[in-house]
């Protein structure tokens, strides 16, 4: 088994060599994942927005008037659809590649089959999981933005009641705020719950409740951890992408844009092989560095649960000789 380490740039390091031990099986998956993804969603979505776009330009159409388009309100719809989709297939593969990180880490064989029947198996626990992190985080702030939307609709429809516009403009302002600071303090707390349900294969209230408590006085140091992890990946991708950028050409000849309105020129001007190459590439990098800050979690998430077993054991030991 590997032992977390508590220096956060030697776990980095673990991280880098956990992936690299194991890059095949932990790459693979997200990698197919974001393939049909990109063929099926992305390229469907790119048909209809270059479509639109067209409509519209040659047809001079401002947006606000394209939407009253059923064809570009349908596309539209599509277009949300399937997002929520890319999202929703999202959360299996994510618990197969815990799966399989907890399973290197321990140093035992990464168990393909057995992983991918894990996805599914887990499927529905998990969303209890995400129903407890949406409930510690945002659920309050959801329900008095609720709130605002009532009191301004009645305020709008009602003159009568034009002082809940008022008041609902306040309780807006004020659920923004709110959500700020859940998303801020709470959301950095609620960074282990999934790990550690996969971790422990328990996905309940008290485990979510335990996932939370190994942040408890660690708060500060979760986030500086996670900065400087996403510092170094935000480093380092722009580095590799302008590097990209520099010997492969644009898929876009701006010289040929001769207007801004000209929505089409932009069409006409693309150059479909440089922009394959360059994505082809960017994705690959972005698919390494997902892998990577999840495999960076876990492991900082077995370096809390190691911390907060040997407060509870000093703390027994404590009790024992007193």
């Amino acid at each position: 088994m590997t032992n977390a380490k508590e220096s956060v740039l030697d776990r980095i390091e673990q991280s880098f060599i956990l992936l690299k031990q194991n890059f095949i099986e932990l790459f693979l998956p997200i990698f197919l994942y974001k393939l049909v993804s990109i063929v099926l969603f992305g390229g469907v979505a790119t048909y209809y927005f270059f479509w639109n776009l067209w409509k519209i330009s040659d047809n001079s159409l401002d947006f606000f008037s394209s939407l009253n388009d059923p064809f570009i309100v349908l596309s539209v719809a599509i277009g949300i659809f399937l997002f929520l989709l890319y999202l929703l297939l999202y959360i299996p593969i994510l618990l197969g590649l815990i799966q399989s990180i907890k399973q290197a880490y321990n140093w035992e064989k990464i168990t393909w089959k057995q992983n991918v029947f894990y996805w599914f198996s887990r499927f529905s626990n998990s969303m209890k999981t995400y129903w407890y992190i949406f409930s510690y985080v945002a659920l309050l702030p959801s329900i008095i933005f609720i709130i605002w939307w009532l009191l301004f609709n009645l305020g709008f429809y009602f003159p009568n009641f034009e002082i809940g516009k008022y008041i609902g403009w306040a309780i807006m302002v004020f659920s923004w705020v709110l959500f700020f600071i859940f998303a801020l303090y709470r959301g950095i707390r609620a960074s282990f719950p999934l790990f550690s349900a996969v971790d422990r294969d328990i996905f309940t209230k008290n485990n979510f409740l335990y996932s939370v408590s190994i942040t408890n006085g660690n708060w500060l140091r979760v986030l500086w951890n996670f900065i400087l992890v996403w510092f170094i990946i935000w480093l380092s991708t722009s580095f590799i992408s302008g590097t990209i950028w520099v010997f492969i050409p644009s898929s876009i000849d701006f010289d040929s844009i001769k207007s801004i309105d000209n929505l089409k020129s932009i069409w006409d001007s693309f150059s479909i092989v440089p922009y394959i190459i360059s994505t082809f590439f960017s994705s690959i990098i972005n698919i390494i560095w997902d892998v990577f800050i999840i495999v960076f979690t876990y492991i900082f998430f077995k370096r809390l649960c190691v911390e907060k077993w040997e407060i509870q054991k000093n703390d027994i030991d404590l009790n024992q000789e007193l």
